[in-house]
């Protein structure tokens, strides 16, 4: 559980709004790194394969990776 935690607690806290992902991608590609393959696809998606992609029990973990951003583009003389 400890182990989750501390997984869990990384990808949250490192930066990722959207169109900036990458360094979350790193903690997930890492964290998959037990897998016998790891990939990325163009939807910024990361995939860990255990076996054979035919396999008949495959297990998805599913979530979203970017975070809310927000830009400031205007402050005036009352903040």
């Amino acid at each position: 559980m400890e182990k989750l935690t501390k997984l869990l607690l990384e990808l949250c806290n490192t930066p990722g709004t959207p169109g900036d992902e990458n360094a979350v991608f790193a903690v997930a590609e890492e964290a998959l790194s037990f897998c016998k393959t790891v990939e990325s696809d163009p939807l910024c998606g990361v995939h860990g394969f255990l076996g054979k992609e035919d396999a008949p029990v495959q297990i998805l973990f599913d979530a979203h990776i970017d975070q809310i951003g927000m830009m400031v583009c205007d402050v005036d003389d009352k903040g």
